[in-house]
């Protein structure tokens, strides 16, 4: 993709599927849960969600994306815990996402499946993102997945039980999804080497602290941001952790650190949008001095 503008960089401010509550209260709202109390979604909650759903086609990227509300129903579902392997019990019902092969085609997924993640967290429902522990074929099978797309992610979507089972409370100690890294170690001003406090950040500072709440893949929190000197223009990085990633890589089919990132940019900005900042996303690129190892740039909000 050349220098200049992100195809659908327009999008968010004629097509974006309105929120009832604020979208920083949702965000902060927003947690991963794993314990449903077995009930399917009310009448209205359905309506109200496959309403949201209908209306999340583009991403930021242009890439198509559709996201399906699939019953946890059919002879495909009595295989392994409901294809999510023991990580989710009480579930009966799930978001499950497909984008067609494309540039940036990961990112664009992230933001639209994190968009859909959060209009249900909107109405009182839960939700957890599953990149690696669920049967990818059995969602496929229930989604028709056509030639030229892939699944990425899928998410239980319903009532939380009341209480968390032991997976619940297991996986929340495990994973550490309460604990993020402290803002210095993520937001940059100027360059990698020097951390951008919240008054370089400006009016920003509220959009940077939804992206630290984004969640991520084993809360790698990959994400870096870079205010350019002197302007409005934020570049968004991702930081491969290293061999770790590698090993991942062959369990899990897809790249989820450019999921993650994606999430990243839709909580940046539905925050900006809320707050009536103006921006678009535009491929800048511009390190041609090089990046510290592991690092990799993705794209630059211009306000």
């Amino acid at each position: 993709m050349e220098a200049g503008s992100v195809d659908g960089s327009e999008r968010m401010s004629d097509s974006s599927v309105m929120f009832k509550k604020p979208v920083i209260e949702v965000i902060r709202e927003r947690s991963s849960c794993r314990s449903y109390d077995g009930r399917t979604l009310d009448e209205a909650a359905r309506v109200e969600l496959e309403g949201c759903l209908s209306r999340l086609d583009e991403g930021p990227f242009g890439a198509s994306v559709r996201i399906q509300l699939v019953d946890r129903s059919g002879p495909s579902w009595r295989m392994r815990a409901f294809g999510t392997y023991g990580f989710v019990s009480g579930a009966r019902q799930f978001l499950a996402g497909a984008v067609v092969k494309a540039d940036k085609d990961l990112e664009n997924f992230g933001y639209v499946f994190e968009e859909a993640v959060l209009h249900a967290t909107d109405i009182g429902l839960g939700t957890c993102w599953l990149g690696g522990t669920f049967n990818r074929s059995i969602f496929a099978r229930a989604i028709d997945l056509r030639d030229g797309e892939v699944l990425p992610a899928v998410s239980p979507v319903g009532y939380r039980r009341a209480n968390k089972d032991a997976v619940d409370s297991a996986m929340y100690r495990t994973v550490g999804s309460a604990n993020r890294k402290p803002w210095r170690e993520l937001f940059f001003h100027k360059n990698f080497a020097t951390p951008m406090g919240e008054a370089e950040a400006g009016r920003y500072a509220v959009p940077l602290k939804m992206v630290r709440l984004a969640p991520s893949s084993v809360n790698g929190q990959p994400w870096r941001v870079v205010k350019t000197e002197g302007t409005d223009v934020f570049n968004f990085y991702l930081q491969r952790p290293g061999v770790s990633n590698k090993i991942a890589e062959v369990f899990v089919p897809v790249d989820l650190l450019r999921i993650d990132i994606g999430i990243a940019m839709c909580h940046f900005e539905l925050t900006a949008r809320e707050m009536n900042i103006e921006g678009r996303w535009e491929i800048l690129n511009p390190d041609r001095g090089g990046l510290p190892i592991g690092m990799e740039y993705i794209v630059s909000w211009v306000g």
